[in-house]
């Protein structure tokens, strides 16, 4: 069984309803909270592009330099690799493992990016 979470749009209508229906409250513990802006754009990002995991191995600096050049106020890198070792496994080595299409849709916001 997995322990990465799964971005929003990977989960299906039948799970949120299970979820949904299984809590009726949710503790949220404050320390663990962030700001509103900390996740949106990377969760954002992820989601945009439909960036899952995968076999295809890109190197977390280049992964961040994409998004960086997509975000209109990107997180500080620190920030973004807490937040994506939530859903990716993150390799000794410093990569990170992806689907192929992922790669290319990223790496196509990034040149977008650049020559705006």
């Amino acid at each position: 069984m997995s322990t990465q979470k799964k971005l929003p749009n990977q989960i299906s209508n039948e799970d949120l309803l299970k979820a949904l229906e299984s809590n009726d409250s949710i503790e949220i513990n404050p320390e663990d909270t962030l700001p509103e802006n900390y996740t949106s754009s990377i969760i954002f990002f992820l989601s945009k592009f439909g960036i899952e995991s995968g076999t295809y191995q890109i190197k977390k600096h280049l992964f961040y330099s994409i998004y960086r050049a997509w975000a209109e106020e990107p997180v500080k890198e620190t920030q973004f690799f807490f937040e994506i070792s939530k859903y990716f496994k993150i390799s000794q080595r410093g990569f990170i493992s992806i689907n192929q299409k992922s790669v290319n849709l990223a790496y196509n916001a990034f040149l977008s990016a650049k020559k705006a």
